[in-house]
């Protein structure tokens, strides 16, 4: 079992290197003699969109001490806001699902008998 980022940020400076399509992961795990069992979205397009815009909004809380940005985090943080906008993500995802955009995979794969 095995889980990639697609979707995020740089992040692990400077050893962040790759980032794998389903196609490329297949492609690998074939590659090196294994059956792939299955290779799952971890989320849709939806929970990708909602994740990324709180992670750059939490990113702005850290870089820039403003009075707004003040507010702001006591709005999303201690206020839970956050939480609502997730769960509405979620409930997106599940009426209008595309795998389309994903913030990463979930491959399953074995060696063969």
């Amino acid at each position: 079992m095995l889980t990639v980022p697609f979707v995020w940020e740089l992040h692990e400076e400077p050893h962040d290197f790759f980032r794998f399509t389903p196609y490329a992961l297949r492609t690998l795990f074939e590659e090196a003699g294994l059956v792939v069992d299955y290779i799952k979205p971890n989320g849709g397009k939806w929970a990708a969109i909602y994740q990324l815009r709180n992670n750059m909004l939490y990113h702005s809380f850290r870089t820039r001490k403003t009075f707004f940005n003040k507010v702001k985090k006591i709005f999303f943080m201690e206020l839970r806001f956050t939480q609502l906008r997730n769960l509405y993500a979620i409930w997106l995802d599940n009426k209008f699902r595309s795998d389309i955009f994903t913030l990463n995979y979930i491959v399953v794969a074995h060696k063969p008998a």
